[in-house]
């Protein structure tokens, strides 16, 4: 389910960088 951490992360992607590099 991608698309459900992309809508509520959709605006905090940077955070990904560190957690999960999508």
């Amino acid at each position: 389910m991608e698309t459900g951490r992309e809508v509520r992360c959709s605006r905090c992607l940077e955070s990904w960088n560190t957690s999960e590099p999508n």
